[in-house]
């Protein structure tokens, strides 16, 4: 399995990170990227390659301005910056748009063309973030057209929502959202897109999944999580698990093509 975005360059796993990638492994994973989220962790980020490989998995990172800090870092020097640090990347990105927080929309926006810009660039997909922005977004990417699509990471829209961004090219990262009993809207995704639609990820440490037994979220996250992510869209689409981690893994190549 691969786990299509885990932080595992986080300091939440700085006490155990070893122990939760050899968790990860005997569950399975084999592969994973590591979206950096600021330019204060690219270099970290790819770092950590070293750390996944010590344990036995291959890891990959992407390059991006998580919306959250879009106003920490002048967005004159964006550009250089993405261009300076994008080689040897799968993917650009974390990046997009985030109606909660409070960061001028329009800074967001003109954050997000820029990671845009370098994916056309570079022929690399986009590993996008967006929360209650997807009207914003999905214009922005009709406008642009980025050839190489991406994954709209942590998706908990409606199957409307999805299809379009399928439309563009795009595929449906499915994590923690899949376990959560209340999250109907993303349920019906989940479960009438074609299989096509998606690929995993976790999210690690954060998005964490749903306990049946306790009926609460679990506290934290990590990537043999990825199992239980894969399991549970088996179990909502009614299908093969075997058949489906095939297919799933051939999605993620598809647009992943540098892990080829």
């Amino acid at each position: 399995m691969i786990d299509t975005h885990c932080h595992i360059d986080f300091e939440a796993f700085a006490a155990d990170r070893e122990a939760v990638l050899r968790r990860a492994v005997t569950v399975g994973v084999t592969r994973l990227i590591i979206p950096a989220v600021h330019p204060d962790h690219w270099a970290r980020a790819k770092r950590h390659l070293a750390v996944c490989a010590a344990e036995g998995i291959t890891a990959y990172f992407s390059i991006g301005l998580h919306p959250w800090w879009a106003d920490s870092f002048p967005l004159a020097d964006l550009p250089a910056a993405l261009q300076g640090a994008l080689p040897g990347a799968v993917a650009v990105g974390e990046c997009g748009l985030d109606a909660l927080r409070d960061i001028d929309m329009a800074l967001q926006i003109a954050v997000l063309r820029c990671h845009i810009d370098a994916a056309k660039q570079h022929r690399l997909p986009l590993i996008l973030h967006c929360v209650k922005a997807h009207e914003e977004m999905l214009t922005l990417l009709k406008e642009k057209r980025p050839e190489a699509g991406g994954v709209v990471h942590g998706f908990g829209g409606s199957f409307e929502v999805a299809r379009e961004y399928l439309r563009l090219g795009f595929k449906i990262g499915v994590g923690g959202m899949v376990t959560r009993p209340h999250a109907t809207r993303a349920q019906r995704a989940f479960r009438e897109l074609p299989i096509d639609s998606f690929v995993f990820e976790t999210d690690a440490p954060a998005m964490p999944l749903w306990n049946p037994k306790s009926g609460q979220l679990e506290e934290g996250n990590e990537p043999a999580n990825v199992a239980r992510v894969a399991q549970a869209l088996a179990d909502l689409r009614g299908c093969d698990l075997a058949v489906m981690l095939t297919e799933i893994e051939k999605n993620t190549l598809a647009i992943f093509t540098q892990m080829r």
